[in-house]
Parts: C-alpha cells; sequence; structure tokens
C-alpha cells in the first residue's frame, strides 16, 4: 500500500506525463516531417513546466527555481553536442523545456536516458543503414552502396523515449 507521499509523488508523476505528451508527440512529428522543432512549442512547454511546479509550489520563487534550474540542465546536457554539430538547436531548447517539467534533477536523469536511447536509436539505424546498403551491394553489381550515415536522426524521438523513461523511474 502506497502511503501518502508516495501517492502525491505519483500523482505528480501522472499529471507530468499527461501534460508532456502531447508536446514531445507534437515535436517528434515535426521532427519527422520538417526536421524542426518550432520555438512556440518549445515556448509553451516552458510555461506549462514552470505552471506544474507554480501549481505543486508554495511561493512562486521556488517554483521559477526549479522549473528554471531544471532547464538549465536540460539545456547543459545537449549544448555539447550542438555545439560540436551533432544535433540541432531544436533538440537542446526541447530538452531544456522537458527539464522545466523535472527540476534539476529530473532533467539530470531524464538527460542521461535520453542520452543512452539516443545512442541505441542510432546504432539501431547504422545497422539498418549497413544491412540495406550491403544487400542493394549484392544486388548490382555496377552500383557501388550508398552512404551509410547520410540523415540525421530526429532527436526528438530519443528525447522523448528518454523523458518517458524518466516519468516512469520518478
Amino acid at each position: 500500500m502506497l502511503d501518502t507521499a508516495e501517492l502525491d509523488t505519483t500523482l505528480v508523476g501522472i499529471r507530468t506525463a499527461t501534460l508532456m505528451l502531447p508536446f514531445l508527440g507534437a515535436a517528434v512529428a515535426s521532427d519527422i516531417l520538417h526536421r524542426r522543432i518550432p520555438n512556440i512549442l518549445v515556448a509553451l512547454m516552458l510555461a506549462c513546466g514552470l505552471a506544474v511546479h507554480l501549481a505543486s509550489l508554495d511561493d512562486a520563487g521556488s517554483a521559477l527555481l526549479a522549473s528554471g534550474s531544471g532547464a538549465a540542465v536540460g539545456f547543459l546536457i545537449l549544448l555539447p553536442f550542438y555545439a560540436l554539430g551533432g544535433m540541432g538547436a531544436g533538440d537542446v531548447k526541447l530538452l531544456a523545456a522537458v527539464g522545466s517539467f523535472f527540476g534539476p534533477s529530473g532533467a539530470l536523469l531524464a538527460g542521461i536516458f535520453t542520452l543512452v536511447a539516443g545512442a541505441l536509436l542510432g546504432l539501431a539505424v547504422i545497422a539498418c543503414r549497413y544491412l540495406r546498403a550491403s544487400a542493394l551491394s549484392r544486388c548490382s553489381i555496377a552500383a557501388s552502396p550508398p552512404e551509410i550515415a547520410s540523415e540525421q536522426l530526429p532527436y526528438s524521438v530519443a528525447i522523448s523515449l528518454g523523458t518517458l523513461a524518466a516519468v516512469m523511474q520518478w
């Protein structure tokens, strides 16, 4: 049987996940279709993350600190990958928006799960492309196999999977 504190934590996790799912779904759809995550989506998500903290904490200063520090942690986790050209700015901002819901410790957990999900998805994409290129080269003697890593992975998928894993652990 769950005690009151555990039940409150579980309900906050369910409420947070329920509020984040439409945002994450829209981000994934936009990223897959257009290879970008709209700033308005990220801004609305940041505002909603702050609202979650305002609803659950007694004072606005604590809510702003929790939401802002979570956003900062999420932002800083992916910033080096953006700086090295490995991902777009929208991905960095999306994880920052996720962090605004979780606060700093939850944002760190979501970031770690996101990096693991991104690595696994990246390996799966590389394996599929390699197998496809290998099969094509056997079918056509004159044609050379296509470039294995020609497209970038829509990283919002990894962010969404990492976020969902963090919600389950939170």
